[in-house]
């Protein structure tokens, strides 16, 4: 894997698990946290799987298209994830989580931008950008106890 598509994997894992915390705002009750980890994790597993079956990008365009189908995988899971109840008791710890990755997330043009040069110094550049905010999101991940999501 090269060092782009394993901060694309962290990002995803992260993403992930913070919207998984995030949870739902339908009438349904909320989830046990085991239950809903479980859930959680099974939503971030499938989208590893999606990921890791994107091809390695050649190109400047197959690049930018590479980026823009792992974020498009993770804005899906964070939907996805978001319709989960998440316990009462870790909403914040969830929220805190999410809007981090959120923050991440918000970094994609930039990334897109550099991998349509191909310099790796440029893509390591842009994706810093948001790596910090994906850190503080991966660490909270592992500290709720998932499993899949926020595993880098």
């Amino acid at each position: 894997m090269n060092p782009h598509r394993l901060t694309f994997t962290a990002i995803a894992g992260a993403t992930l698990a913070i919207a998984a915390a995030c949870g739902g705002t339908g009438g349904t009750a909320a989830l046990s946290k085991p239950t809903y980890i479980k859930r959680a994790d099974a939503i971030c597993a499938r989208a590893s799987q999606a990921e890791n079956a994107l091809g390695q990008p050649n190109s400047g365009a197959q690049r930018v298209a590479y980026v823009r189908k792992v974020y498009s995988i993770e804005r899906g899971v964070v939907q996805r994830l978001r319709s989960l109840q998440a316990p009462s008791t870790d909403a914040a710890t969830l929220k805190t989580m999410l809007d981090n990755v959120d923050r991440a997330l918000s970094f994609e043009g930039d990334v897109e931008s550099a991998a349509m040069g191909g310099n790796q110094s440029s893509i390591n550049s842009a994706e810093a950008k948001g790596a910090v905010f994906l850190n503080r999101a991966t660490v909270a991940a592992a500290k709720f106890g998932f499993t899949e999501c926020g595993n880098t």
